[in-house]
């Protein structure tokens, strides 16, 4: 799959917090360690992340390319 185009699995835009890469989701089910998934941005793009660390139902994703992640921003995750 190339970057920018979108891949549907389960849509989560449950974003508790933004950290330069970093993309805390809260009420994730089931995502695993290391999954690549897609993250669509406010403006529609499409980037790669990859999950970091899973505890229950919070899941760290850190975004794979050069460009930062504002708070505020509109994301949706696709796990």
């Amino acid at each position: 799959m190339e970057e920018g185009t979108l891949e549907i699995g389960i849509e989560y835009r449950t974003v508790s917090g933004v950290a330069g890469p970093l993309v805390i989701l809260d009420k994730v089910k089931g995502p695993k360690y290391q999954e690549i998934v897609n993250i669509r941005l406010g403006d529609g793009t499409t980037r790669r992340g990859q999950v970091l660390e899973v505890d229950g139902e919070k899941a760290v994703v850190q975004k794979l390319s050069i460009h930062h992640l504002l708070m505020g921003s509109f994301i949706q995750i696709y796990l």
